[in-house]
């Protein structure tokens, strides 16, 4: 952990913000120890990670990663003086293994539900349906990307399951509504492009913006809505809620150019 001058607020508070979590697992190192002899273990977690070609390792570091940032209350109470730093410490301590073990239940229902999704994918017809393939792989890689535990909204996180059941009655149902998909998948890159180019621009949007945080979920929501309208969504949402919320985005991408 070090001390650096950053030149802008919003990169100062990303690199702050990961400094304080190297810290409070610094100060729970006992804990962080046990988490990483007790997580991922067992035969199912062997198979689906061998399902998955995930790298354990990986994973279980920012699983922990997690924990102590859903306990600590991290991405909206940042410490700034040594006493917030020990007050925040000692109030997550006795939350994070009950953190850490809902992370790991979740994400075990995540890898059971991709390696189905990869083999629906590998049964379909080769050749076929490419754009809805590349959109499938786009969705996937945006919800597993990176530090995807650590950096996910825990209430974002938690409806990772029935994101991934939609995508999978998505692929059952397309082969008899591939007209339906198509004109779902242009509405939707037509939304997400806006995101993707302020993300290009803004690679840490999602942890410094509300406003673009509440539209990357919505989107989801969005794709919940269209493939798989019976699992429902936990919001009102529609093409028109996100063009609005979109608006709030660049509004403060406006105010917040750097």
């Amino acid at each position: 952990v070090a001390i650096e001058l950053c030149d802008y607020p919003s990169e100062a508070r990303i690199r702050h913000r990961l400094g304080v979590l190297r810290l409070l697992r610094l100060a729970g190192a006992q804990q962080v120890r046990y988490l990483r002899k007790q997580l991922l273990r067992g035969n199912e977690f062997n198979l689906v990670l061998a399902g998955t070609k995930m790298e354990r390792s990986a994973l279980l570091e920012d699983l922990i990663d997690a924990a102590y940032l859903q306990a600590s209350g991290l991405d909206w109470n940042l410490p700034y003086t040594q006493s917030d730093f020990h007050a925040l410490a000692a109030a997550g301590k006795d939350v994070v293994l009950g953190r850490a073990s809902d992370t790991e239940a979740i994400l075990l229902t995540v890898l059971r539900l991709l390696i189905e999704i990869r083999q629906k994918l590998a049964a379909l017809e080769a050749g076929k349906w490419s754009d809805t393939r590349a959109d499938i792989e786009a969705q996937l890689s945006g919800l597993l990307a990176g530090s995807f535990q650590r950096d996910t909204p825990a209430e974002a996180l938690a409806h990772y399951p029935r994101y991934l059941k939609a995508l999978q009655q998505r692929i059952e149902r397309l082969a008899g509504q591939y007209a339906k998909d198509q004109k779902y998948t242009a509405s939707l890159q037509a939304l997400t492009q806006p995101l993707l180019q302020a993300l290009q621009e803004r690679p840490a949007l999602l942890l410094l913006s509300v406003e673009a945080r509440t539209y990357r979920w919505m989107l989801e929501e969005f794709r919940v809505s269209l493939f798989a309208q019976n699992l429902g969504t936990r919001q009102a949402v529609s093409e028109k809620r996100l063009r609005e919320q979109w608006d709030s985005v660049s509004r403060w991408l406006d105010k917040n150019p750097h």
